[in-house]
């Protein structure tokens, strides 16, 4: 295995991604108000063409649904696809070949909800993956 160096995308989608939770999550907490005063200071200070991708995410549910991974010469083959299978509900083969693939490159699941793909995140890192 290689070691996988995330391209310009892999990073912008990570910022998309974090962008819109961002966003999410201090509406979420300081309610609409603030979350619209922020969304518009976000334009201002990232520039239009982000401003607009984070919109897009926020539209399509994309970022929220999503987990994009690779390997990162994790060692935990058997763990990572346990936690594939756990999350999508993939069967045992498909599971293991998205974890052969994300030795290659990068790779991209659906989940059926945000809290899941927030789990699956958060579990994929901690198995030593890396995570957009």
């Amino acid at each position: 295995m290689t070691d996988i160096e995330p391209t310009e995308d892999m990073l912008m989608e990570q910022v998309i991604s974090d962008g819109l939770q961002f966003v999410k999550s201090l509406t979420d907490y300081y309610g609409p108000e603030k979350g619209m005063e922020v969304w518009n200071t976000l334009s201002e200070s990232v520039g239009k063409s982000l401003h607009n991708k984070i919109f897009m995410a926020m539209l399509t549910g994309k970022s929220f649904m999503t987990v994009t991974f690779a390997a990162n010469n994790s060692g935990n083959a058997i763990p990572v696809i346990k936690c594939i299978r756990q999350h999508t509900g993939l069967g045992l083969k498909e599971a293991k070949d998205y974890w052969d693939a994300s030795k290659i490159t990068s790779q991209t699941i659906k989940v059926a909800k945000t809290d899941i793909a927030r789990e699956f995140r958060d579990e994929l890192r901690k198995l030593g993956c890396i995570v957009f």
